[in-house]
């Protein structure tokens, strides 16, 4: 099923028959003239309904970055692996509060130390011994940027300082949340066409919304590059790390129960 698919169901209690269901709407017995359901039976199992899912999409330009990076350290001694390691993400962290990067924009996600070891070259696999070779410490974060075109020049600079680790990249929006309102409008508006479209030949329409179950929504952060090390071109000593968000589109699907009434004059 294509992405802009409808799936549609008529419901129509068994005492209407599609044939004649505008006199079963004039003559309906089930709803008091109140329009309250008989006791005990749901509004929707008393009255002929349409169920229609909307869809809404909408491509925007991300406007924040999510960089992971880190440095990696290895040193024959544990503790200084650890500590030369400590002191380069150190001098990272200060370099990005120098360029205006806020505290609250940085987050570690992750620190290891674990020992590396070496295989002897022997023929005979039962032969071979492994020798430690050191230790390797580890330690990345996630970078928040805003706008997108910053990132390149904070990147190089940190690869210029000591970083020689790029995990991951993502691209996100700082106001999804007035995306997502703009995507369910035009998804109510699409479902409220879709059922139009199937009650007017009818000689029904639309009234009375029994039902909105939100459905699908898509359109989280982007992963652009993930386990990638740091290998970038350089110019006159200083890393050059083209980035381009491109674009992100985000859908919303939503379910929709209306009323069926009927058509007006």
């Amino acid at each position: 099923m294509s992405r802009n698919s409808v799936l549609v169901a008529l419901t129509l209690p068994t005492v209407f028959a599609l044939s004649s269901v505008s006199g079963a709407l004039a003559q309906a017995p089930s709803v008091p003239p109140s329009g309250v359901p008989a006791l005990g039976v749901p509004l929707r199992e008393s009255v002929p309904t349409v169920s229609v899912t909307g869809h809404a999409s909408l491509d925007v330009v991300p406007d924040t970055a999510l960089i992971t990076i880190g440095v990696v350290t290895e040193n024959a001694q544990a503790a200084t692996a650890a500590t030369e390691n400590a002191s380069a993400v150190q001098a990272l962290i200060d370099s990005l509060k120098s360029q205006g990067i806020a505290a609250r924009d940085i987050r570690t996600v992750r620190i290891t130390l674990a020992p590396v070891y070496d295989e002897s070259d022997e023929p005979s696999p039962r032969q071979r011994k492994r020798v430690l070779r050191g230790y390797k410490a580890t330690n990345s974060f996630v970078l928040r940027v805003s706008p997108t075109a910053r990132v390149g020049q904070l990147a190089g600079s940190l690869l210029d300082k000591g970083a020689n680790m790029i995990e991951n990249i993502e691209f996100d929006l700082s106001n999804k949340e007035g995306v997502l309102s703009r995507l369910r409008e035009d998804a109510m508006k699409d479902a409220l066409t879709q059922a139009k479209g199937y009650a007017a030949p009818l000689g029904l329409q639309p009234g009375r919304v029994l039902v909105i179950q939100p459905q699908n929504f898509s359109g989280g952060p982007i992963p652009m590059m993930r386990a990638a090390k740091a290998s970038f071109a350089q110019a006159d000593g200083a890393a050059i790390v083209p980035v381009e968000p491109g674009t992100q589109t985000m859908e919303l699907d939503t379910q929709v129960v209306f009323e069926l009434v009927l058509l007006r004059p």
